[in-house]
């Protein structure tokens, strides 16, 4: 069995891209590696446009089991899947420039039928349905707001995040000169 590498005690890391099956396993395993290491305290650079609704819903949960001191922090742009994955952290940090965007689920059909339209209208009610819990838990939208998401995209800047609950300070992602960025 192979050593686990010495880490230093506190980690910075970045994770961008779509959340989807290999995403979710390359955080599952590089936090696997961390945590074996004993290290306790990571700092996430967090930058996605979104990906799959189950996914983002494992890496959510995933998020709120593990044991480590984690701060997360949008540097650009967390939209649709990715903020309610980056909900799952309770230390969450917006840079000042950054975004967060909701919207409802969506799916293309092909060559559908009226069975497969219905199947899928009733897939995109669970869905929405599941994410707004999550959603609801978190942040505090009006109720304008939460129609409005009915319709349209919601696009909230870094004083707005504050505002409703996905992040608790505007700070950057500012690892000390000479830190290894590990990827997740």
């Amino acid at each position: 069995m192979a050593a686990t590498p010495q880490l230093p005690p506190v980690i910075y890391a970045a994770f961008s891209g779509e959340i989807n099956q290999e995403t979710l396993q390359r955080t599952i395993n590089a936090s696997t590696q961390i945590m074996g290491a004993g290290c306790k305290e990571v700092h996430l650079m967090f930058q996605s446009g979104g990906g799959y609704i189950g996914d983002g819903i494992a890496l959510y949960n995933y998020f709120k089991a593990l044991t480590l001191d984690l701060t997360i922090y949008n540097t650009g742009s967390v939209a649709s899947m990715a903020s309610v994955a980056f909900l799952g952290i309770p230390k969450r940090r917006v840079s000042k420039h950054a975004t967060f965007m909701l919207h409802r689920s969506h799916r293309t059909l092909q060559g559908a039928t009226a069975a497969k339209l219905e199947e899928a209208a009733a897939s995109l009610r669970i869905d929405d349905a599941r994410t707004e819990a999550i959603l609801r838990e978190h942040i505090k939208l009006t109720d304008h707001q939460w129609q409005e998401l009915n319709y349209n995209e919601l696009i909230f800047t870094a004083e707005d995040a504050l505002k409703i609950g996905f992040a608790q300070a505007i700070a950057d992602f500012t690892p000390p000169p000479g830190t290894v960025i590990f990827t997740f």
